[in-house]
């Protein structure tokens, strides 16, 4: 699961938003530079930014711009998930505990 907190850095920044949208790094840059900038990029901008990433591991600020949200969301899903799983446990125990009650107090009354 992504932490809020916790950093990543580009590399993996990149591939959890690529495997999340079930496309390849590379369509990320490309999905970010539409975003960004509104238009598709020209012939080899793209690649060049990806070689570069490849090589050094520092996406340009677009693409940070472009996954950051994907995260985001993606860690405030899982976090509503882990919270509904608690508050589920916790209301099974509680009716449970309540139902023991009145069971042992049918019980003792009769």
């Amino acid at each position: 699961m992504i932490r809020q907190k916790e950093h990543l850095d580009d590399y993996q920044q990149v591939g959890i938003a690529a495997r999340l949208l079930n496309i390849g790094e590379f369509n990320v840059f490309q999905a970010a530079y539409r975003e960004w900038f509104g238009r598709e990029a020209g012939a080899g901008i793209i690649e060049g930014y990806f070689k570069a990433w490849l090589l050094d591991g520092l996406a340009p600020f677009w693409v940070r711009s472009y996954t950051r949200p994907i995260l985001e969301k993606t860690w405030r899903r899982g976090r509503a998930a882990i919270h509904r799983r608690i508050l589920s446990a916790c209301l099974t125990e509680s009716l449970l505990l309540a139902f023991s009650m009145l069971v042992i107090l049918n019980y003792w009354q009769t």
